[in-house]
């Protein structure tokens, strides 16, 4: 979808990734490597502001850092759909568990 906005986790990286071109694709992320003793799994956060976006990591869920934002997404919608996806870049099956999701909505003007 144009506008779209996701964080992301693999297993020693996490980052952001967003349709620059308001063309629905994914052409711009910034990611980094986790350190190999880092401590998983991870919560990931993402927070809107705008037509901003940041992508924030926890180990616990209360205390969070920023690790990533975005430049101005163009064409993001007022209303946005949110959920979460699982991926696969090896060609082989994997199991995934989601769980605490919650969706926390402010309308700021």
């Amino acid at each position: 979808s144009p506008g779209s906005v996701l964080v992301f986790t693999t297993p020693r990286r996490v980052g952001l990734q967003w349709d620059e071109f308001a063309d629905g694709s994914m052409h711009r992320a910034v990611s980094l490597n986790l350190p190999e003793n880092f401590p998983l799994p991870v919560w990931l956060k993402l927070v809107r502001r705008g037509d901003r976006f940041t992508g924030s990591v926890s180990l616990d869920g209360e205390h969070w850092e920023i690790q990533f934002e975005t430049t101005a997404v163009r064409d993001v919608a007022d209303a946005v759909d949110v959920g979460l996806a699982a991926g696969s870049n090896d060609g082989k099956p994997h199991s995934v568990k989601f769980s605490e999701f919650s969706l926390q909505t402010e309308v700021s003007r």
